[in-house]
């Protein structure tokens, strides 16, 4: 904690930041529940479909995050939470107003700008307030909002699917005219709007100088060396897990014939609940493998990294609904707990002064490796290189075990690299 802070406020904060992650990752995946009719109506292939989810998102959120994190680390805190919070919810309702791809392409772009503030902030906020003992088990609730949020979007968006398709049906001919994939994104981006001044006012209180000048310090070779072994090792199992996140949804479709709405509600669930336990496992794991040994929370997040792999490889190839979903499960649990530890691992070689800084170039390398890729070369390779949609599992079951086994592999080959940083890693 910082500033005597009580452990209550520490637990507030962090509900607050839960909330608007929540919300995030809604408006950032929904569009995965809404490929099949934007491919119908704006007349688009999977390969842009993947730019959409994937790369055309990544690098705006990517590259903005690093110049906002240090104004972030100067203090300017505040502002920049609601007011991202404003821009990706106003960016998400306008999706709904898209007439082609630049036009959805360019919504996107706006929504990854908003979010680009979020995390960098947060996880700031959290290692200063939670403490060290804490933050593995805090970073990990935060983090369970991406899982919350993206089951949400499942549900939410098979819901409104559902919805306008019984309304068309009632209304009288040529009455009812918005796509139904236009009003998720007016629903998605609504809630927002009211978030935002609520984190506004909340956030009161995080306004001003993160640090006093003379607590601030400068990250050395051994801390940026650490940083960037725990980056690489989370943005490899980002990959996978955006990569089945994105495409989970039109695998039931293509293989198993179900509908959109159909496929959100069995998915909303599963990411929901593997998302939720996972996070909090892997951050209560990491915090009680880090107080054993120095290298202990890179540690667990390879060993889970790991231990997804046969799941990733064999679960999209099941010839059964119900089993693939199971595989898929163990799957998002594994490489979720992986991703849960890397903000801990992260701020544990991190001090006052640059926590939102590493937390924005994790976030770079997340979303450039994660979010750009995962989603898109799942995209290329369904329509360049198998040459068909209904290829899909195959190129699931082929690039997910990779980047997991990448993601484990970059964790324990760097466990030397990431024990120096520990060790010489400044007072919190």
């Amino acid at each position: 904690m910082r500033g005597g802070a009580a452990p209550t406020g520490g637990w507030r904060l962090l509900a607050l930041l839960f909330a608007a992650y929540v919300l995030s990752f809604v408006d950032r995946q929904v569009p995965s529940m809404l490929v099949e009719p934007l491919k119908r109506d704006l007349g688009i292939g999977d390969a842009q479909i993947g730019l959409l989810q994937g790369l055309g998102f990544a690098v705006v959120l990517g590259l903005t995050g690093l110049p906002l994190a240090r104004l972030m680390d100067r203090g300017v805190r505040r502002v920049l939470l609601g007011g991202g919070v404003l821009v990706w919810s106003l960016a998400t309702a306008a999706s709904a107003l898209a007439k082609d791809f630049t036009g959805l392409l360019l919504c996107r772009a706006g929504v990854a700008l908003g979010e680009a503030v979020l995390t960098p902030a947060a996880h700031a906020l959290i290692a200063e307030r939670m403490g060290p003992r804490r933050v593995g088990l805090a970073l990990g609730v935060y983090g369970a909002g991406a899982y919350v949020g993206l089951g949400l979007s499942y549900l939410a968006a098979g819901a409104v699917l559902a919805w306008a398709e019984r309304v068309r049906d009632l209304a009288a001919p040529g009455l009812w005219t918005m796509s139904g994939w236009r009003l998720v994104f007016l629903a998605v981006g609504a809630p927002g709007l009211v978030l935002a001044p609520l984190l506004l006012a909340a956030a009161r209180g995080a306004s001003g100088p993160a640090n006093p000048p003379a607590a601030r310090v400068r990250l050395g070779r051994p801390h940026l060396r650490a940083v960037g072994v725990v980056n690489l090792a989370l943005g490899f199992a980002t990959m996978a897990a955006y990569a089945v996140s994105a495409w989970a949804p039109s695998l039931l479709v293509r293989t198993f014939g179900w509908s959109v709405p159909a496929a959100g509600a069995a998915l909303g669930p599963i990411f929901v609940g593997c998302g939720l336990a996972a996070a909090l496992a892997g951050g209560a794991a990491a915090d009680w493998a880090a107080s054993r040994w120095p290298d202990g929370r890179l540690r667990v997040l390879g060993l889970c990294a790991f231990a997804a792999i046969p799941f990733a490889a064999v679960g999209p190839r099941l010839a059964g609904a119900g089993a693939c979903l199971g595989a898929l499960a163990a799957m998002i649990f594994l490489s979720s707990a992986a991703i849960s530890i890397g903000p801990s691992a992260q701020q544990a070689v991190t001090g006052p002064g640059a926590r939102a800084l590493v937390s924005a170039s994790g976030v770079l390398t997340v979303n450039l490796l994660g979010l750009g890729l995962g989603p898109t070369l799942v995209g290329l390779a369904t329509e360049r290189v198998l040459k068909s949609p209904a290829e899909l599992n195959l190129a699931l079951a082929t690039l997910l075990p990779a980047m997991l086994a990448a993601s484990a592999l970059a964790a324990l080959a760097g466990l030397r690299i990431y024990r120096a940083g520990v060790a010489d890693a400044p007072p919190p």
